[in-house]
């Protein structure tokens, strides 16, 4: 893909990969922010996560962020129940702040593009995730209207959430 750095690159999964998601979602702090990850996350949960997007198709795509070729994140497209796609992406603890989410969603819309991938794409941030909102607005993704969603590391309660879309 044409939009990986020298530093940052969007690559698909390994099976590898299962230790090092395991330590980076394992962390209260980054499943908070997240509508699907559950907490603790055990590597059996990364197991059957990386077996899930390895065998992919159709209108699911998944791909992990590396800096310098080491799993720091992760970042993906599905359908939601509405028949539209939708944006998510988490960022390890330790990679906070360095830019790293903004260059990913810039990044995953390119090979987007460059897979024929049509259509908006909507995206959804949990109240109080500013960083995230920023990361969407500096990608083109305007608020629409405020939300909820059910969270597993929330022991599946609803959250409130702001929406968002990428009109393309």
């Amino acid at each position: 893909m044409t939009a990986n750095t020298d530093l940052l690159a969007l690559r698909p999964y390994r099976l590898d990969d299962a230790d090092r998601l395991t330590m980076l979602v394992n962390d209260p702090d980054v499943t908070a922010t997240t509508s699907s990850i559950p907490f603790p996350y055990a590597r059996s949960d990364a197991e059957a996560f990386l077996s899930q997007v390895r065998n992919e198709s159709g209108r699911k795509i998944s791909r992990a962020i590396t800096m310098d070729g080491e799993l720091v994140g992760a970042i993906g497209l599905g359908p939601r129940a509405d028949d539209n796609e939708e944006i998510g992406y988490w960022i390890g603890k330790a990679y906070w702040g360095k830019g790293i989410a903004s260059w990913a969603v810039g990044a995953f819309i390119a090979l987007l593009d460059e897979m024929e991938v049509s259509g908006p794409i909507h995206a959804q941030t949990m109240q109080g995730n500013e960083a995230s909102r920023r990361v969407l607005e500096k990608n083109g993704f305007v608020y629409v209207r405020d939300g909820a969603c059910t969270t597993p590391a929330r022991d599946c309660v609803t959250a409130p959430s702001h929406c968002f879309v990428l009109e393309r």
